[in-house]
């Protein structure tokens, strides 16, 4: 188990440095070869690849590992660990200061490509059926819209994550939670935990508040 592990965790730094470096490529092939017809569609793959090397700066820094295993270890101020026990999934973030809301926010960084895809698809579409509105991408109101879409992305998962992982002081799932983090990594942890208990007496739970 330690080496498959190990060998996930390798695969992981390899995605890193890899996304990392083809971005900037792409980036750098876009402002030095791109053609002037391409127009605004230059600008959304600038700025998708930005995001995409900003989430491998933010998942480096983060540096998540899973039960001390770390290949190319580094120290890092803000630790992410997974606990997986009986029928409770727990993320645990620990850092100078501790909080959900740090934790809830490094998780919902990583959908923002989901809604940043979509648009994407849609100039795309555009492009094909009906290369008039294409124009709606130059307005800065347009271009404002998309801005607001992109975060009500992030905005939804932020608070989704806050619904559906409470995971209270005194509820059950978060006192086994913190036994097993205390036991495993020798660390009292306060707060930074996102919970789910996806079945508690017999029935499929919603969130980690029962």
């Amino acid at each position: 188990m330690t080496t498959f592990l190990s060998i996930c965790d390798a695969i992981e730094h390899v995605n890193m440095v890899s996304g990392t470096a083809l971005n900037s490529i792409l980036l750098h092939f876009i402002h030095r070869f791109s053609r002037k017809d391409l127009g605004e569609y230059k600008l959304f793959l600038s700025a998708f690849a930005s995001f995409d090397i900003f989430l491998c700066f933010l998942h480096w820094s983060v540096a998540p590992v899973r039960h001390n295993v770390t290949v190319f270890a580094k120290p890092s101020a803000f630790i992410q660990r997974v606990l997986s026990y009986g029928s409770s999934f727990c993320v645990v973030a620990t850092c100078f200061w501790e909080n959900r809301h740090i934790t809830r926010m490094y998780v919902s960084m990583f959908t923002v490509p989901f809604g940043t895809l979509n648009i994407n698809f849609l100039y795309r579409y555009w492009s094909i059926k009906n290369p008039v509105r294409l124009m709606f991408f130059s307005k800065r109101y347009f271009k404002l819209f998309l801005l607001m879409y992109a975060f009500s992305v992030y905005s939804f998962w932020h608070w989704l994550s806050w619904w559906g992982t409470a995971g209270e002081l005194d509820e059950p799932a978060t006192v086994k939670a913190r036994a097993i983090y205390l036991d495993k990594y020798n660390k009292t942890i306060i707060d930074g935990w996102l919970i789910v208990e996806y079945w508690v007496r017999n029935y499929i739970s919603n969130s980690a508040s029962n």
